[in-house]
């Protein structure tokens, strides 16, 4: 009997853990969103939309790829259509919620760093 609520604990530990990862990557890229619309008016991806529909789990979302093993953001592709817009008004702090980026595609997109 003390082997299941040992494991049901562990069980619980890794949810919460997984969510707030989501919480905050999902966050994050919501502000990367709105950051990029506000500079240039182009609407990369409808992630606010994939959030109010309730697909929280911002690892199914489009342009995100996460690790099977973490759940964390791995992969982000912000690449441009080409000949898209204005400049994007780029704020790498936006980036610093991601501790487990590995690949970030920013082909094609003109980027301001003004």
């Amino acid at each position: 009997m003390g082997n299941i609520k040992l494991l049901l604990l562990v069980f619980f530990m890794m949810v919460i853990m997984v969510n707030g990862y989501w919480e905050e990557e999902r966050n994050a890229l919501l502000e990367l969103q709105a950051n990029i619309m506000n500079s240039n008016g182009e609407l990369l991806v409808d992630w606010a939309g994939y959030n109010a529909n309730g697909f929280i789990n911002c690892c199914f979302w489009e342009k995100v790829k996460c690790s099977l093993a973490t759940s964390r953001v791995i992969e982000l592709d912000l690449a441009a259509r080409l000949g898209s817009g204005d400049d994007w008004r780029f704020n790498a702090s936006l980036f610093l919620p991601f501790k487990s980026l590995k690949l970030l595609l920013l082909s094609n997109r003109n980027i301001n760093m003004t």
